[in-house]
């Protein structure tokens, strides 16, 4: 499902009407930035040239769920939550210069400012085992692994690899990375 951001007030007065079915509050769709109109979900067909964003747009949080628990990453680098901490995944109130959350199945990474990880939470199939990861750039989480992104284009994965999920040594040139329930 796309995700919506409220449009910016300065740029509100700047649309007429949607021409499918006659709205007037729109919002970007993200992350191509199309126009789209709030009532109907159709992309406006001609959008003046400021809805090209100059800079990038921060966000207040980043939001992600693990188990019955709630993780918010604010922009000052702390996590709060909010659910159930059956497996200690909850456990990061002392976390700081956080940039980066990721989820799985009753555990959480945390990526650092400097390039480190942290990870909480089950550690049945040793998804948590991060500790000696630096260098990094990106992380995610499946359900029983965790996969980093370095900043020469290798990967890191730790935890289950009943699928092979975890055999990324020999990637290289990665730009990104995603992590799936086991895969």
């Amino acid at each position: 499902y796309p995700t919506f951001a409220p449009l910016p007030e300065e740029l509100l007065g700047q649309f007429a009407r949607c021409e499918t079915c006659g709205g007037v509050d729109f919002r970007f769709r993200l992350p191509e930035w199309t126009a789209v109109c709030k009532r109907c979900g159709e992309p406006l067909r001609s959008a003046p040239p400021v809805i090209q964003p100059q800079k990038r747009i921060e966000l207040p949080f980043q939001f992600a769920t693990c188990g019955a628990a709630d993780i918010l990453l604010r922009n000052d680098g702390t996590l709060r939550f909010r659910g159930r901490n059956t497996h200690g995944q909850c456990n990061v109130n002392t976390w700081r210069d956080i940039v980066s959350l990721a989820t799985g199945a009753y555990f959480t990474v945390g990526l650092c400012r400097d390039g480190t990880v942290k990870a909480v939470g089950d550690n049945s199939a040793g998804q948590c085992r991060v500790r000696a990861w630096s260098g990094m750039t990106a992380i995610a989480a499946g359900n029983h692994h965790t996969v980093g992104l370095r900043e020469d284009g290798t990967a890191a994965a730790v935890g289950d690899n009943q699928y092979g999920q975890c055999d990324v040594a020999d990637w290289k040139d990665i730009t990104a990375i995603a992590a799936g329930p086991t895969h």
